[in-house]
């Protein structure tokens, strides 16, 4: 299915103690490519699916317990972004990229605080489920 040296099996045996939802979003990340690591993608994908899926992990651990605002939701999200790629401008924005490629299929998207008010915090975990469950899933259904 894809032209690609990347060894999915291998990389989630190696990585996914504990990490229930590595091989999809790798998966997703295969079926969707990352705007900007085109170039690096095969070496990539594997580094930003586990980061990515301990970013999830974090959300759905730590937003059922935040406050019901924008900032404290965007708070979260930055959070996970440090904790999981870094402290600098530019790791914080490729874990959002990660996370609007898992969520919305594109590399772009709202700021993560009021997208889960506007959504609500339940369907918004809900619907980050069924991407990271279905990651063939298209953005329209």
């Amino acid at each position: 299915m894809f032209n690609i040296k990347f060894d999915l099996d291998d990389f989630v045996t190696e990585n996914s103690e504990g990490n229930p939802f590595l091989r999809n979003i790798a998966l997703c990340f295969l079926m969707y490519p990352i705007i900007g690591f085109e170039e690096e993608h095969e070496e990539e994908t594997g580094n930003l699916a586990l980061k990515t899926s301990k970013v999830c992990q974090y959300l759905f651990e730590e937003l059922p317990t935040a406050a019901e605002d924008e900032l404290s939701y965007q708070t979260v999200f930055y959070d996970a972004a440090k904790l999981h790629f870094g402290h600098s401008k530019d790791e914080i924005f490729t874990c959002f990229k990660c996370l609007y490629v898992l969520y919305y299929r594109s590399d772009k998207g709202p700021r993560w605080g009021p997208a889960v008010a506007i959504f609500g915090r339940d369907v918004f975990l809900d619907i980050l489920r069924k991407r990271i469950n279905d990651p063939l899933l298209k953005m329209n259904r």
